[in-house]
């Protein structure tokens, strides 16, 4: 005689979400544009997590960004420390109070969130804009909570970071300091000579890369102060353009004296070469052109050009 085949086990059904809920609470996650079930999942949580409104649910969010906003204070006065305490203490409330009610509604939001947090506690020379992104995503659980969204190009913003945040963007950007050196240098031997608007050209160039050379200078700041053991010197994080205003006005400053400076090098130079002449000279040398001139003739020019 045969067994008998052994029982298959009934498949395990999935938790059922408690429709006990005090009343406010569910009048609350009611109005929510979720899906009912969802919403009813929202109220649970919070209702696990002892809070008794969503409004004090999103004063906890609130708190968690004037902490991240405090970090901002902090990161602009190149104090990475404080940075890193205050943004201990958010990713504690979050982990605590807020993923458990996020993970509910928006589980793909709230796990990447969660690794922002971490990534950015452990992140060398984090910026004001680094932490500006961390607000919106703290922002972009309240809107999914009632029913909207950041968007796109916040989303986008995340995968940059999670991309080049720390260690990846102080490399690149230390790079790109040390290169911007090396064509400094072509130009001064090229055309630093007695001629003056060739210096006024150098002199643009100079101030075209030197955003990029302080931007370098705020990385290698902010490694001393984090592995140098030379804290003060994190206050060169404010040479970032990503750091604050005072950056920000500095290379608006650079730009109009590139600007200026290569128009007034340039002209001088085209000047000493004949070629800034009137309308009227222009259509005469058009009309009668130099026979002196043709397509073999070879300009030399000293450093006096």
């Amino acid at each position: 005689t045969t067994s008998p085949p052994p029982a298959t086990p009934s498949p395990t059904p999935p938790p059922k979400v408690s429709l006990t809920l005090p009343g406010g609470l569910r009048e609350e996650t009611s109005l929510l544009r979720l899906n009912p079930q969802v919403a009813l999942a929202v109220g649970s949580s919070l209702g696990e997590l002892g809070i008794e409104s969503l409004v004090d649910w999103l004063a906890i969010l609130d708190d968690l960004r004037g902490a991240i906003a405090q970090a901002q204070l902090y990161a602009s006065a190149g104090q990475y420390d404080r940075v890193r305490e205050q943004l201990a203490y958010a990713y504690g409330r979050y982990r605590l109070k807020v993923y458990p009610v996020v993970s509910s509604y928006a589980p793909s939001l709230a796990d990447r969130t969660d690794q922002l947090f971490l990534r950015m506690q452990n992140a060398l020379g984090i910026r004001t804009l680094d932490l500006v992104v961390l607000l919106g995503e703290l922002q972009e659980a309240e809107e999914r909570l009632l029913g909207g969204s950041l968007g796109f190009w916040h989303s986008l913003q995340v995968q940059l970071e999670f991309f080049f945040l720390g260690l990846p963007r102080a490399i690149l950007t230390l790079l790109a300091a040390a290169l911007a050196l090396f064509p400094l240098y072509l130009v001064r031997l090229t055309f630093g000579g007695r001629n003056l608007y060739w210096n006024l050209v150098s002199l643009a160039f100079l101030f075209l890369f030197l955003p990029a050379i302080a931007e370098g200078l705020s990385y290698l700041g902010a490694i001393l102060a984090d592995y140098g053991g030379l804290p003060g010197l994190g206050v060169l994080a404010n040479l970032s353009i990503a750091q604050g205003l005072f950056a920000y006005l500095a290379w608006g400053a650079s730009t109009f004296l590139v600007v200026a400076l290569a128009t007034a090098g340039l002209r001088g130079i085209a000047a000493q070469f004949g070629l800034l002449q009137d309308r009227e000279k222009a259509e005469t040398i058009q009309e009668k052109p130099s026979p002196t001139l043709t397509s073999e003739t070879i300009v030399e020019w000293d450093e006096e050009f």
